[in-house]
């Protein structure tokens, strides 16, 4: 029986799709999932239900970086965010 709090999506990102997830997961691995599971909401047409899901990991998404603001909030750290 699968697990539904293992069950593995993939989906076709695009690269700034992808780029977005890998900046965030510098910041923190949490917020990149919320992101790139509210991606895969939001492609899964099947789901009744994909709409409200995605929208929900996008409202929540601000309150997660905002508490993960001190990594923002050092110099050396952002730079590198910012300019790539």
């Amino acid at each position: 029986m699968l697990d539904p709090q293992r069950v593995e999506v993939r989906i076709f990102l695009r690269k700034e799709q992808g780029v977005l997830i890998e900046q965030l997961r510098r910041l923190s691995a949490e917020i990149a999932d919320m992101y790139y599971g509210g991606l895969c909401s939001f492609g899964d047409e099947k789901n009744p239900f994909r709409l409200p899901l995605a929208a929900q990991s996008s409202r929540k998404m601000p309150e997660h970086i905002s508490e993960a603001k001190p990594a923002w909030e050092k110099r050396d750290q952002c730079r590198p965010l910012l300019n790539e």
